[in-house]
């Protein structure tokens, strides 16, 4: 079968979830006898936009298809560019796939879907997160809480284009001058100044254009062959949002199964220690709850705590330089960067517990079936699909998003009953699929979206 796969960018220019996760089909799929290619966003502000650059991966040809918003001139363009859709549609016509998955259309065009459609190509679209229903991605508002979505309540316009009047007045300013200023010089500004609004466009958009957005992807992925989603949290959210549910399938991510001592049996756990190690792994966002979980730390008071921050602070850093303020300093608190994949195991092994103090709906989460599979247990905000792998008292425990007092007071119990955790039972109740698991069920939906013989 010649497969495309189309994302929001690609390893390693692109390390995120997705990104990584389409390599890794490149590779599994590759492995079965596919013929794979690759359609992916690319920003490398010295290239010119809609430029594409051609390179190769495990046997894969690889399309970076340049895209810097350089050349747009209205908010619509942002998630629909007829110029992509061009060069999309000639790299149909050069490729002629059998299958198009679409993992992303970040900084690529909501019409696209609708392009192979058009042209007869089965096409399956996986919702990784809420990019469909929100233009911030991660279903949260402009005061960092949980949205229901835009049919649900969710107030779009005020939560991207005019929250505050300062920052409503810089959108103007911005997308006024964004012809005048250069490139680099207001992406600078833009990272400089801007504390928890950066992904959003320096473009001024109306109600009209956000109803638009939200018809055109529902209209895009009903098109598709089939909606894949990793938790039945993001199903309920996208039907509740008005999509069909018999066109939504449910297959969670499949995650590289750790060697066990004795195969089928839990990963093992060391005894409980002081001090007890508390840690966050992941990027160093505003929705992610690092603040609420400083906040914990510092309010638990307790010298038998030491909490980790892994991850990125560059994606926002005016974010990560207030998180450092708040920390104060305290030298039980300690930032460790990024660890590269080759350091995972490591990682997990200095750590005691994950904590994961989401504030946006989390669609799945990948780190925290990481823990639990090499027996660490997880504390986690109740929120999205977090609930789907954490049962309270069991494998973990569940807090209230936001409500620092309260994970405050769960890291002084452990610190003075660590025995707690010795009661867990891990990985837990929830079944975990290995990544041949899920490649396995995938090529099935591939095959499902296919027209019979």
């Amino acid at each position: 079968m010649r497969v495309l796969l189309v994302a929001n960018g690609y390893p390693p220019n692109a390390v995120g979830g997705v990104e990584v996760y389409t390599a890794g089909l490149v590779q599994a799929l590759g492995a079965r006898g596919h013929a794979v290619s690759v359609v992916c966003a690319e920003g490398r502000p010295e290239a010119p936009d809609y430029q594409v650059i051609s390179e190769e991966d495990h046997g894969a040809p690889i399309f970076r298809l340049v895209n810097n918003y350089k050349r747009i001139h209205s908010f619509a363009e942002i998630f629909a560019d007829p110029r992509i859709d061009e060069v999309f549609g000639g790299l149909l016509d050069r490729l002629q796939p059998d299958l198009i998955h679409f993992n992303h259309l970040i900084a690529l065009s909501a019409q696209m879907p609708l392009l192979a459609v058009e042209r007869g190509i089965p096409c399956l679209f996986t919702a990784h997160d809420f990019w469909a229903l929100c233009q911030r991605i991660y279903l949260h508002d402009w005061l960092k809480r949980a949205c229901p979505g835009p049919v649900c309540g969710g107030d779009c316009y005020t939560c991207i284009t005019s929250p505050t009047p300062a920052k409503h007045a810089r959108t103007v300013a911005v997308s006024t001058l964004r012809n005048v200023i250069p490139f680099s010089i207001r992406t600078w500004l833009r990272r400089l100044l801007t504390k928890d609004d950066y992904f959003l466009p320096d473009m001024q958009a109306t109600r009209p254009v956000l109803d638009e957005r939200y018809e055109l992807f529902r209209r895009a992925l009903q098109a598709t062959g089939r909606i894949v989603v990793p938790s039945e949290f993001v199903k309920r959210t996208l039907v509740r949002n008005g999509y069909d549910a018999d066109h939504i399938e449910v297959l969670p991510l499949g995650m590289a199964i750790p060697d066990l001592p004795v195969p089928g049996t839990p990963a093992p756990r060391i005894g409980p220690r002081r001090p007890l190690r508390l840690a966050f792994v992941g990027s160093i966002l505003p929705w992610k709850g690092a603040e609420t979980l400083v906040s914990a730390f510092l309010n638990a008071r307790s010298p038998d705590l030491r909490l980790t921050f892994y991850g990125r602070e560059d994606i926002i850093p005016a974010f990560s330089r207030s998180l450092h303020g708040l920390a104060q300093g305290d030298e039980r608190i300690t930032f460790a960067g990024p660890f590269q994949p080759g350091e995972k195991d490591a990682a997990y092994d200095a750590l005691d517990v994950l904590v994961i103090p989401s504030l946006a709906h989390e669609s799945f989460s990948l780190v925290a079936r990481e823990a639990l599979l090499r027996g660490k247990p997880v504390i986690a905000s109740d929120i999205g699909a977090l609930p789907e792998v954490i049962r309270d008292g069991v494998n973990g425990f569940l807090f209230p998003p936001g409500d620092a007092d309260a994970l405050a007071a769960l890291f002084g119990r452990l610190a003075e009953q660590p025995d707690l955790l010795a009661q867990l039972t891990l990985p837990g109740p929830f079944p975990i699929l290995s990544i041949d698991e899920h490649v396995d069920r995938l090529v099935g939906i591939y095959r499902a979206c296919q027209p019979s013989a």
